[in-house]
């Protein structure tokens, strides 16, 4: 029975391994999901190396087990609360959150973001839309900047896309794009935040902790990322 669990959680460790050779060469070398999977597949690989041993600390294995259970319900739980849309199209503005560039193009996740912008701004045209992201490590401009670019190739017209092209974390994204809005409306404004299923509860969080009144749209995450988002979001959520 040990060689099998141990042959189980060597397979895991190659798979994990193998997804995340697969994720640098479609992708790059993304620092926190390579770094993230990489240290997965060498707990995996030392679990099952020194299985024997560590199958006899019973608080360990409980402590593992309890963990385990404990993340994958909160996984379940953010991929519950972000099929939840409640975007009612009369909104004032939208604002998109960023979602990764290369070498100024923009990825699966954040096209699927900005897709869903093109398609709420079809019904609702009178909304500004807000796009937020700054420069990151290796780029040669903002992602609000080819954010906007991409809206505009959609038909999206110029006098609509305001950028905040400052912010490189979620929270920066939104605090920055409220501080936007504020200067735009002189009145209550309302707002829709735009991002990903695996997104929408860490980016409601943050709105509430800057007073933005907002309600939310989900854009869908493509099939090959959300092994990868589901599995990073739950520890992004618990540092929160």
């Amino acid at each position: 029975m040990i060689k099998i669990i141990r042959g189980v959680f060597f397979t895991a460790a190659a798979c994990i391994a193998v997804y995340s050779i697969g994720l640098i060469l479609a992708n790059g070398f993304l620092f926190n999901s390579s770094i993230f999977f990489s240290a997965l597949a060498v707990c995996a690989a030392l679990y099952g190396w020194k299985l024997e041993r560590l199958s006899k600390i019973k608080w360990l294995n409980a402590s593992l087990c309890a963990g385990a259970a404990c993340f994958i319900c909160l996984a379940v739980f953010i991929a519950s609360y972000g099929k939840n849309d409640t975007a009612t199209f009369s909104e004032d503005a939208a604002v998109i959150l960023g979602g990764g560039i290369r070498n100024g193009t923009v990825q699966p996740v954040l096209r699927s973001r900005l897709d869903a912008a093109v398609e709420y701004h079809s019904k609702n045209p009178n909304a500004v839309l807000v796009v937020t992201g700054g420069t990151g490590r290796g780029e040669e401009f903002s992602e609000a900047f080819a954010m906007e670019s991409y809206l505009l190739s959609k038909g999206v017209p110029q006098n609509k896309i305001f950028r905040e092209d400052e912010a490189l974390t979620t929270f920066e994204n939104i605090r920055n794009s409220k501080n936007i809005l504020e200067g735009l409306f002189d009145e209550a404004y309302t707002a829709v935040i735009i991002t990903s299923d695996f997104h929408v509860y860490r980016a409601s969080r943050f709105a509430k902790q800057t007073g933005l009144e907002y309600t939310s749209l989900r854009a869908k995450t493509p099939a090959f990322g959300k092994i990868t988002n589901y599995l990073r979001e739950p520890a992004a959520v618990i540092k929160l």
